[in-house]
């Protein structure tokens, strides 16, 4: 695991080790995307479990961190367009509480992943 972080951190990953639910976690945030990390094999299998904004033409990951208190983690995304300005600006802040269901805090509230981004 030691070898793939430090090839992670090169290419501008984060790499985030933590608990959820009693369980020993490792998640990667690489370009806007979220992974949740395997390492009981011999190679390190990538799971996506969340993303930035969907944006039509291209774009470079802004800013990409991790955060945690007693009950969530807490992943922050932003994605922006490249060139005209680079005004659109997508991502945002995602929770889970188990590593696998995810949401995303909009006005009205946290919602689910799946429904948020429509």
């Amino acid at each position: 695991m030691a070898a793939y972080e430090k090839a992670a951190a090169t290419r501008g990953s984060v790499i985030y080790h933590t608990t959820l639910l009693d369980k020993h976690m490792i998640f990667e945030a690489d370009n806007c995307r979220v992974y949740l990390l395997d390492n009981t094999g011999l190679d390190v299998q990538r799971t996506k479990v969340v993303r930035s904004g969907f944006y039509f033409f291209l774009d470079g990951c802004m800013e990409q961190n991790f955060s945690r208190d007693a009950d969530y983690l807490y992943v922050y995304l932003s994605n922006r367009a490249i060139g005209a300005g680079g005004g659109n600006t997508s991502g945002g802040n995602y929770r889970t509480n188990d590593g696998l269901t995810w949401e995303k805090r909009m006005d009205r509230g946290w919602e689910a992943v799946e429904t948020a981004q429509l």
